[in-house]
């Protein structure tokens, strides 16, 4: 086991030190476990080198902090028949590590031209930017229909490989030749 530093990002459950080289307040964020120091959250590793503390910092977005016209970036974890549901996970460039937000893009939103299925925009696990039109309760009506918005990284959904753009809407797997549409943004990451 490798001592985590000052900084580094650890999930729920990463070792971070040993029980007698710091103390730790907080028995919500760190646990200890026959003298080792283990994370109960994610978040990033936090040492006071004066006091010997450690924490795991969280800074937790509250849906009341997002505002329309915030950017965000998430991931498609269901598909209905008429909208798309996202887990996001970074909001204006700032990481949330829970995924505690959601957020829904209508099918009237995915793009400026008509978009007859949700499935020929978006597939399950897609990574997308969106931006925020307004917030509904605890989710938030997103919109993909700019230049910039959309899908920025997706993978195939037959072997797992990272899809390439071969038109504006395009993408195959340069695996296994599976082919697909999607609402791709201007700067799709493809490798």
């Amino acid at each position: 086991m490798t001592e985590v530093k000052e900084g580094h990002f650890v999930m729920i459950g990463d070792f971070i030190a040993g029980a007698e080289e710091y103390v730790y307040e907080d028995p919500s964020r760190i646990h200890e476990i026959d003298g080792k120091l283990y994370a109960s959250i994610s978040g990033k590793i936090h040492i006071d080198p004066v006091k010997r503390t450690i924490n795991v910092e969280n800074d937790k977005i509250e849906s009341r902090e997002v505002k329309p016209g915030d950017l965000v970036v998430g991931q498609v974890e269901f598909m209905r028949r008429y909208t798309v549901g996202l887990r996001i996970y970074i909001i204006n460039d700032r990481h949330i590590f829970d995924g505690s937000l959601y957020g829904n893009i209508h099918i009237s939103n995915i793009s400026k031209q008509y978009t007859e299925k949700v499935e020929e925009a978006y597939k399950k696990t897609d990574i997308v930017r969106a931006r925020v039109v307004e917030q509904w309760n605890d989710e938030f009506e997103l919109t993909t229909d700019a230049p910039d918005l959309g899908v920025i990284s997706c993978s195939c959904n037959i072997c797992g490989t990272t899809m390439k753009r071969t038109g504006r809407r395009n993408v195959e797997c340069p695996f296994c030749g599976n082919k697909g549409l999607r609402k791709l943004s201007d700067d799709f990451l493809s490798e």
